[in-house]
């Protein structure tokens, strides 16, 4: 998995998308938190596809189930 992944700072860029993301995330599920938000942003500003099981990603077409 290490060998797949990449750790990305937290932009500027990141950061303004991350608020109006985790409001969004949270019209699935209540419970989406600022991490998840901030997952996605950075996933999304790299052009990666993010892999996940949580619901607050569910409806994403750059979100993967595992």
């Amino acid at each position: 998995m290490e060998a797949m992944s990449e750790v990305l700072p937290i932009t500027r860029d990141i950061a303004e998308a991350t608020g109006p993301l985790q409001l969004h995330l949270r019209g699935r599920d209540p419970h989406a938190s600022l991490a998840d938000a901030v997952m996605l942003a950075a996933a999304r500003s790299a052009g990666a596809t993010l892999v996940s099981e949580d619901a607050c990603y569910r409806g994403q077409t750059d979100v993967v189930r595992s």
